[in-house]
């Protein structure tokens, strides 16, 4: 009886050392890499993580020069309440905010965009422009969004 104990008390040990290993894990990086159909890649993600999940997640290009961040909020029982993206000069480009019903369920998750949104949103659609045919139909259409 004793050496069933202890088995099981071993057991129970090293099995708490494994789930904390596995939370010690998740604080650190990981990365996701994006590929295009040519198997090149196209950019890379990078995620720091915290004890409610995503702490922070990082978007470079290939060459490593960071596009834009974000970061994310959570409440004491580990429900993420808002996500904000920044640009890569540290501008709050918008945010998303997550409502829940009280049962924990995701109610609602809504956008909302910044100033600097709007610009990084048209720099980007001008750079998309750029030597295509057949572009201009659609540039024009944003600038009356604008």
């Amino acid at each position: 009886m004793k050496n069933r104990f202890a088995i099981v008390c071993i057991c129970l040990l090293v099995i708490g050392f494994g789930i904390n290993e596995v939370k010690a894990a998740q604080k650190e990086k990981t990365k996701k890499v994006i590929y295009n159909a040519a198997g090149e890649v196209q950019s890379y993600y990078t995620y720091q993580y915290n004890d409610f999940g995503k702490d922070k997640k990082l978007h470079f290009t290939p060459s490593d020069k960071l596009m834009s961040y974000f970061t994310y909020d959570y409440d004491t029982e580990g429900k993420r309440l808002k996500k904000t993206e920044f640009d890569a000069s540290d501008k709050a480009v918008g945010y998303t905010t997550y409502e829940y019903d009280n049962k924990g369920v995701r109610t609602e998750k809504a956008f909302t965009a910044t100033a600097n949104c709007a610009r990084s949103m048209f720099m980007n659609t001008m750079q998309l422009a750029r030597g295509r045919k057949g572009t201009s139909m659609h540039l024009k259409r944003f600038l009356t969004l604008m």
